[in-house]
């Protein structure tokens, strides 16, 4: 999330939003991002073990439509951003000085 310290202030209500999805949705295959939702995954990935499918293919899946999924919320919130940024009146820079 630091690294959004280095983007136009249009910008880094997005990029915080996409990070946070983020970690949502690569739990899968990486399962230290966000122990609270391990739970859940564990419970979605032992009714696939016991249906005999892969565990791993799952975890990929779920990465991947998190992913795309992260980039439309960055996208809504970047469509959001400019809606309450004109209805308060407010400019926000899209260069980084």
């Amino acid at each position: 999330i630091s690294m959004g310290r280095f983007l136009p202030e249009y910008y880094k209500p997005s990029f915080v939003a996409a990070q946070m999805q983020f970690c949502h949705t690569s739990n899968g295959v990486f399962p230290h991002i966000n122990p609270g939702e391990l739970f859940v995954w564990m419970g979605i990935a032992t009714g696939i073990q016991t249906l005999g499918l892969s565990q791993m293919d799952l975890a990929i899946r779920y990465m991947l439509v998190g992913i795309v999924m992260n980039f439309v919320g960055g996208w809504v919130t970047d469509f959001t951003t400019a809606y309450v940024a004109k209805q308060q009146g407010v400019t926000l820079s899209k260069t980084f000085d």
